[in-house]
């Protein structure tokens, strides 16, 4: 699938870089187009799997500068890094052929660093943290309500605005990891499926109803919990906000393998697609994360499935 000439990757790099950066300045205006956003590293999986990173990194900077000259510099810098830099770093993971939760892992870390980067970023640039603006949204929010004459509701309520930033901050760090994690899952399915098109086949993937967590991770948990433990005991860190981060982290990678489990079990019943779906979406309108995330742990435990036997030959 590697194309040997040079001429055509270029050409390719080109469409691909020109509609990107299309795109990217029309969600700018034209709100639903803004959506796209979400699958910006596709176009930079496909010129890394097609051709090379070198045309990667080429696609990336040719983006970039022209969204930058036509938008904001900040905007540009934002296209180039999450598309490009996530792009070229899955891209790279699925022309090697690895298997797809290798792919999703790589692609997940790429996106935190590149928003953590990109957050830092800004707050240089424009001198106003993340915090700072989110501060300033809920100041105008309470002063919205104070006008509409719904203030008793939020004094009967008892929450405050320094009650909603404190949860914001301890949300902050899971909540980017998580998004980071979905970024990385939807790119790699739309990239997976385009590439099929054209003929290239992308390393093993098994149904979901098959993942499973590996076996140490309980054995991982404990340790990092008895650390955070530790970290809050010798005053190193705030206690309550990592540990309420890990927690978050932790029953979100649980929910996976705790909605693989009820895939298995709607799969033995030979259920179709449009029943999976309609369960997780219960799982989360019914607030079932955390139950459904139990599941999933236990499951690691006790392996319900016998998947680790079946790979161990047991």
């Amino acid at each position: 699938m590697n194309s040997t000439n040079p001429t055509k990757a270029l050409v390719e790099t080109a469409l691909l870089s020109s509609i990107t950066s299309i795109l990217a300045i029309a969600g700018m205006y034209i709100p639903f187009l803004g959506y796209l956003m979400l699958i910006v590293a596709v176009p930079f999986i496909l010129i890394v799997v097609r051709h090379s990173a070198r045309y990667g990194v080429l696609g990336a900077l040719a983006t970039g500068m022209l969204v930058m000259f036509v938008s904001f510099p900040t905007y540009g810098i934002y296209v180039a890094a999450m598309g490009g830099g996530v792009g070229i770093l899955m891209g790279q993971q699925i022309k090697k052929r690895k298997e797809s939760m290798t792919v999703i892992f790589y692609g997940a870390l790429g996106a935190s660093v590149t928003m953590i980067l990109l957050l830092t970023l800004t707050t240089l640039v424009t001198g106003v943290s993340l915090i700072a603006m989110v501060e300033e949204l809920l100041a105008e929010s309470f002063q919205i309500t104070d006008r509409m004459g719904l203030e008793n509701v939020l004094l009967e309520s008892g929450v405050t605005l320094e009650d909603i930033l404190e949860i914001f901050k301890l949300i902050l760090p899971s909540t980017l990891i998580l998004t980071s994690a979905f970024f990385a899952v939807f790119n790699y399915n739309v990239g997976r499926v385009i590439l099929r098109r054209t003929g290239f086949t992308a390393g093993e993937s098994k149904p979901f109803s098959q993942f499973t967590l590996p076996g140490n991770i309980i054995m991982g948990t404990t340790l990092i919990l008895i650390l955070t433990y530790l970290s809050g005991y010798f005053n190193i860190v705030d206690t309550e906000v990592l540990f309420i981060n890990i927690l978050n982290l932790f029953i979100y990678i649980f929910l996976l393998q705790g909605l693989a489990i009820i895939f298995f079990l709607l799969e033995k019943k030979q259920f179709k697609t449009g029943m999976k779906i309609f369960v997780v979406l219960m799982v989360f309108l019914l607030q079932m994360v955390v139950g459904v995330a139990l599941i999933g742990w236990i499951d690691n435990i006790f392996d319900f499935r016998k998947i680790r036997q079946k790979k161990t030959g047991v």
